[in-house]
């Protein structure tokens, strides 16, 4: 029979777990012993989520380049000396589509 334990070194979400309960913990004995005004730390929740969402989802979304804008981008940032390679390249496979 093998022994299973909790492992707390995990990453991913359990950390993430982990996190919110000592902001809890912090909170709630903060308030009981210092002010009425440290549960306003469990706001750092939602604003740590907004900004992973931020950061990690919405971002790269956005603003990642479409494959024809990445072509776009490319052709435009291509040197002279590119761009007569590539003309002479397309070039050549039109002519092998004629024949």
């Amino acid at each position: 029979r093998g022994e299973r334990s909790g492992d707390l070194t995990l990453g991913g979400m359990s950390s993430y777990y982990h996190d919110i309960i000592y902001i809890s913990v912090f909170c709630l004995v903060a308030t009981a012993l210092v002010s009425d005004w440290i549960w306003l730390a469990f706001l750092s929740i939602p604003a740590f989520a907004t900004y992973k969402l931020w950061a990690d989802l919405i971002l790269p979304w956005v603003f990642t380049p479409t494959a024809d804008e990445a072509e776009a981008n490319a052709r435009m940032n291509e040197t002279k000396e590119q761009k007569k390679k590539r003309e002479r390249q397309e070039r050549r496979a039109e002519n092998r589509r004629r024949r």
